[in-house]
């Protein structure tokens, strides 16, 4: 694994982590956001069925535990002004359980989340609650009303703009504006609407709702920060045994010629001196055996390094295939095989010259190497839209029981008995390989197929 190889697997597990965060995060709030309107919900529900149940007006429960009810059209102790009021009452001090529940901040989880149970365990609930009643005849008139508990409307303005709105509606419970509302039907046809102002309540989900999203973005930006300083730090090891590993084939390639090169020219001398035999024929194949793995192994750090210091420009890929082509036409017909190209003229992408230069060559010298005796090779160039189709056939007789899934692996034949002693051909699969990293740059893709004697590579580059 190279440098590149090594900075995208970083970048996807950043990528990862972040995605796994912000899922985390975003269903965590949606959790409490939920959990919260849901909760807020039941509890205007439950205020509002009370609200109904008592005939649109909320009781108020005295000191001593006992509920007072008050019926609609009946002047309650909030409908006068507020001289009204005795400012002795109002100012007087709590006492008893009352005043505990009041003052007490030692909520319990069955406190919080016990919807509707407390309504009546403080006086000052029948203070809190923000609420108008309206009822109507069977026809729709309205008959009383019920606003001491809203300011800012009067009665008309209550009927037109919310109690006509239920009526037409004809829903037993909804929301309309910052208002939640419940109607009721009574035995005599006549109809009781409840209108509850949830503003706070409205505003408190809102500010929930906002604080977690800006959490979440606040979060997401830290966890940004820290695993791309951290994945820097974990994978800065990993970069430097790529850069090891490739010098270290580098060297070991150059210092493998030379014993090789001895070799050879000690063997040729002995078979110019004895002539040749089974035993020093054996070594000139194992030489050219191992200086084809060597010649690889370079060409893997070749394209490692290449990948690594890739510069895309604007590639005139038809002048890159047409001289390549062209480089192995005196290849071919030494072979005696016949190399033809169809290469559309003007195609342009944006690439590394190079490494487009390396795919034909690995896929052109394949194509001789493993083409049938006296076959033909033919390479073509095609473009159609943004992509850019790249093939190269050959004549294979022997090609229709082969898996064709594996011939992009490192180091795999599809003939195993070509790794001995009599092997023709040479090569050792890496060729295909490097074909297979060189297209995945470019996000396209690579395959082989057969069909009536010829084998084709494509290839689809964008």
């Amino acid at each position: 694994m190279n440098t590149s190889s090594i900075n995208k697997l970083r970048r996807r597990f950043i990528f990862a982590a972040l995605m796994a965060y912000l899922l985390v995060a975003l269903w965590i709030g949606a959790l409490i956001y939920g959990i919260n309107a849901l909760t807020t919900q039941r509890e205007i529900r439950t205020v509002l069925n009370t609200i109904v149940t008592y005939g649109g007006i909320l009781p108020e429960m005295d000191r001593d535990g006992k509920i007072h009810k008050q019926e609609m059209g009946e002047e309650s102790e909030g409908s006068g002004s507020q001289e009204d009021i005795d400012a002795d009452s109002v100012l007087e001090e709590p006492k008893g359980e009352d005043f505990d529940a009041v003052i007490s901040d030692n909520f319990t989880i069955y406190d919080i989340f016990a919807i509707g149970s407390n309504i009546f365990t403080s006086s000052e609930n029948h203070y809190q609650s923000r609420y108008f009643s309206l009822l109507y005849d069977s026809n729709g008139a309205l008959i009383d009303s019920y606003l001491n508990k809203i300011s800012y409307l009067d009665e008309e303005s209550a009927d037109e703009l919310y109690g006509q709105y239920v009526l037409e509606k004809n829903k037993s419970f909804g929301k309309n504006g910052a208002f939640f509302y419940e109607m009721s039907e009574n035995e005599n046809g006549s109809k009781l609407v409840v209108y509850l102002d949830c503003t706070s309540q409205i505003l408190y989900n809102g500010r929930i709702l906002y604080s977690a999203l800006i959490l979440v973005v606040i979060g997401f930006l830290i966890i940004f920060i820290l695993v791309r300083m951290f994945s820097y730090n974990a994978v800065k090891p990993e970069i430097e045994n790529a850069e090891l590993q490739k010098r270290f084939i580098t060297n070991a390639s150059h210092e493998l010629k030379t014993p090789l090169a001895v070799i050879r020219a000690n063997t040729e001398v002995e078979q110019m001196m004895n002539g040749e035999n089974e035993w020093n024929q054996s070594t000139m194949r194992q030489v050219d055996r191992m200086s084809t793995l060597i010649q690889n192994l370079v060409l893997i750090a070749k394209g490692q390094e290449s990948e690594d210091k890739e510069e895309m420009i604007d590639t005139d890929v038809s002048e890159v295939v047409n001289s390549t082509v062209e480089t192995f036409k005196t290849v071919a017909n030494t072979d005696e095989k016949e190399l033809t190209s169809n290469v559309a003229e003007g195609i342009h992408m944006t690439a590394e010259g190079s490494s487009i230069r390396q795919l034909a060559t690995l896929l052109i010298d394949n194509a001789i190497k493993y083409c049938d005796d006296n076959g033909k090779i033919n390479v073509s160039l095609s473009q159609k839209g943004k992509v850019t189709r790249f093939e190269v056939s050959n004549t294979y007789a022997e090609g229709k029981d082969v898996d064709y899934s594996k011939f992009f692996e490192r180091f795999y034949r599809q003939d195993e008995s070509h790794t001995g002693t009599n092997n023709k051909k040479g090569g050792y699969g890496i060729g295909l390989s490097i074909a297979e990293a060189i297209v995945k740059r470019y996000k396209g893709s690579i395959n082989a197929s057969w069909k009536d004697g010829v084998i084709t590579f494509t290839c689809l580059l964008k």
